[in-house]
């Protein structure tokens, strides 16, 4: 397996988030009020989601709800959404790295686990959205065949899953082409969102699920880098 880099100076990073599904014996209610008297000092802004004001017995018969967040609390370098079944930590608005990212996802994983209020973890989510300047499809391994001999295919809005044979995730990859907008100015980017699971684990332990979120991420991190073109990597500045 080829060597990847730590991070590239040419940051493309625009959001990154860990997630957490899970079990509970605690009564659904009480999930979000004993994470959040834990931890509000240090994420001090409070939204309720829309999702929120929908009584627990529709959430509950919804299976598209059961695992969305209800409430989110941030600070000014980190998003935590806490919902009846989930957890997620996202670094955001500038990612801060994968050192100073894990750390605080640490702290916050030891302080659910020392309030009891995983009974067992369901599902392990790693997701990283980039954004490029411009269409770099040119850049990129990945290619459309469609065998339509008289038109030009463009691959400009895919999904697809990436599976190597040996790790225990499975990965979602969109990749599309779209207009973001920069001050005044409309500008085509390419975005590249890579959301990496798993349900396939042997235990709810702590340390098992940590060195499995780092698994994720290794996981995520190599798809990212399988898909870019080698010349284009050196040029956004790779440091290993």
């Amino acid at each position: 397996m080829k060597s990847l880099p730590k991070k590239i100076e040419k940051d493309t990073i625009i959001d990154s988030i860990v997630e957490l599904r899970f079990d509970t014996s605690l009564p659904k209610s009480v999930i979000f009020g004993i994470i959040y008297n834990e931890i509000k000092d240090e994420f001090p802004i409070f939204e309720e989601m829309p999702l929120a004001s929908l009584p627990e017995s529709v959430r509950n018969n919804d299976p598209t709800l059961a695992f969305q967040a209800l409430y989110r609390v941030k600070n000014d370098s980190f998003v935590v959404q806490i919902g009846t079944n989930m957890i997620a930590m996202s670094s955001f608005p500038k990612y801060l790295g994968w050192e100073a990212f894990t750390e605080k996802c640490r702290k916050l994983l030891e302080v659910v686990y020392k309030l009891n209020v995983i009974s067992q973890v369901r599902r392990i989510g790693i997701r990283y959205i980039n954004r490029f300047d411009g269409d770099i499809s040119g850049n990129t391994n990945v290619n459309l065949s469609v065998p339509i001999p008289s038109a030009s295919v463009g691959a400009s809005n895919l999904i697809f899953h990436v599976n190597y044979p040996e790790a225990l995730f499975t990965s979602v990859v969109q990749y599309r082409l779209e207009l973001f907008n920069f001050g005044s100015l409309d500008k085509l980017t390419t975005v590249i969102d890579i959301d990496t699971s798993t349900e396939k684990l042997e235990s709810s332990d702590y340390e098992y699920i940590w060195s499995k979120i780092e698994e994720g991420h290794n996981t995520e991190k190599r798809i990212f880098f399988d898909l870019l073109k080698e010349e284009y990597v050196k040029s956004l500045g790779p440091i290993y």
